[in-house]
């Protein structure tokens, strides 16, 4: 069932020189924008929790909005100033004409270099089909110290992610090299970086997001938070 959302006050600017009558009111009624009915907007779904955050400046997920496919709207009060991750994903590469079985009579390498952590992997002759191949892969991204799993497959080819939310050149993008590249396809996968963006919050944050991508700005489906702080969060958006 749709839920409602509806935000009621207005913002009070003084004192400000560069808001005088000749340039505008000092008062702003605050408004939902969007797809409105009767100027009310409806979400699909939403979640609301109050939390206390003690993450020693590292960025954690936001569970209340883990619930959520897709972010329509974000209200955040905090007691102390914090860091919010906005479109928190890791990069991704995906394969391109991969051939399997791979024919490696054991012996073969590739270079992976995933949020600047580079990770030799050696293949065995029983490494033939993509699943064998992804599976030496995370063995050995495992034995440099990368435990979750970083390859599966997605419609036959190999499927990397990332960990790193944020791109900054080194994190956030995920290269390979090596002789094997071409049987694995990853000569030229379909790569993209790392989509974080990080805002600094004092007090109240609170925005609308679109509920389609468009050609400059993405749908937010991912939020992360670094804070040692009791947050307040509301979410709302659409849950499939």
């Amino acid at each position: 069932m749709a839920k409602k959302v509806s935000v009621n006050g207005s913002l009070s600017i003084t004192d400000a020189s560069s808001c005088s009558s000749s340039e505008g009111s000092t008062t702003k009624p605050l408004e939902l924008g969007g797809a409105a009915c009767n100027g009310e907007h409806y979400y699909q779904a939403g979640s609301c929790q109050c939390k206390i955050f003690q993450t020693s400046g590292s960025f954690v997920d936001v569970d209340c909005a883990d619930s959520l496919t897709l972010i329509e709207f974000l209200y955040i009060k905090s007691s102390v100033p914090i860091i919010l991750r906005l479109y928190a994903l890791p990069a991704t590469a995906l394969g391109v004409g991969g051939s399997f079985p791979t024919g490696f009579s054991g012996g073969e390498t590739l270079t992976t270099v995933i949020d600047g952590t580079s990770v030799v992997t050696t293949f065995d002759s029983a490494d033939q089909t993509a699943a064998q191949v992804a599976a030496r892969i995370n063995a050995a991204m495992a034995f440099n110290g990368i435990t979750s799993q970083v390859v599966t497959v997605v419609g036959g080819q190999l499927f990397f992610t990332g960990i790193e939310t944020i791109y900054d050149g080194t994190n956030g993008t995920i290269t390979f090299s090596g002789a094997t590249t071409t049987t694995l396809g990853l000569d030229n996968p379909t790569l993209v970086n790392a989509k974080g963006i990080d805002v600094s919050i004092t007090g109240l944050f609170m925005s609308q997001f679109p509920s389609s991508a468009t050609a400059t700005i993405d749908t937010l489906t991912k939020i992360k938070i670094a804070a040692d702080a009791t947050v307040e969060i509301i979410a709302h958006g659409q849950s499939s």
